[in-house]
């Protein structure tokens, strides 16, 4: 299944493997996004223990549309009499509420200065550490079999390789992408990493990648 080709959001359902509690949300957006969920009991268990959780999707939803994808949620949810009271559940509603689904730029902007602050000051958590860990090693088992999803490769052509150049004279910079260094050097430098990969350099440069936002971006 790939995204907007075959599907713009999905109903899931979180299980606990220890107390086999559920969780039933839906999401606008696509399975590689890594969203969780929105309800606040959820959300609690999975932070505390996320090694314990296993998601598994209920049903895609193939038509561009969030109200449809809220509408296939609440069929769902409507399969477990009175959820938001069944305590095999962690819902909190009967009907579906939307969630983090719906934030704007501007939220996901706040949210990411506010973690990166937060771990600049102390550093990650060793549940946040776990589930890093745990997403990067899913993502490339994932790329291994699959190859990139078609997110992954409007990142990568976005925000490209985070670069090291030794220029002629000796002087090395670091660039934070491909595109920055190009411009400012003036030479191809996603072509002359490939060269520089083979060979000592590269129109006198020696060109080497940091980092890959396909692999490295959380």
């Amino acid at each position: 299944m790939k995204y907007k080709q075959d599907y713009h959001g999905y109903v899931y359902e979180w299980t606990n493997t220890k107390n086999g509690m559920k969780y039933i949300g839906s999401h606008y957006g696509a399975v590689e996004d890594y969203y969780t969920g929105s309800g606040r009991d959820f959300i609690i268990a999975y932070k505390h223990a996320p090694n314990d959780f296993a998601m598994a999707v209920l049903e895609y939803i193939s038509k561009d549309d969030k109200e449809l994808v809220l509408l296939t949620e609440k069929k769902w949810l409507d399969t477990v009499p009175n959820i938001k009271n069944n305590p095999l559940y962690y819902n909190l509603n009967n009907d579906a509420v939307g969630g983090f689904g719906y934030i704007t730029e501007e939220h996901i902007v706040k949210r990411a200065n506010t973690l990166k602050e937060k771990h600049a000051a102390y550093g990650l958590s060793e549940a946040e550490l776990r589930s890093y860990q745990k997403k990067i090693q899913t993502r490339l088992d994932r790329i291994a079999i699959t190859g990139f999803s078609d997110k992954e490769k409007e990142q990568h052509s976005k925000y490209g390789y985070k670069v090291q150049v030794t220029l002629p004279s000796g002087e090395v910079k670091e660039y934070s992408s491909c595109g920055q260094a190009s411009k400012e050097l003036g030479i191809d430098i996603q072509y002359g990493l490939s060269v520089c990969a083979k060979k000592v350099d590269f129109k006198g440069h020696k060109i080497v990648k940091l980092r890959d936002p396909i692999v490295d971006c959380r």
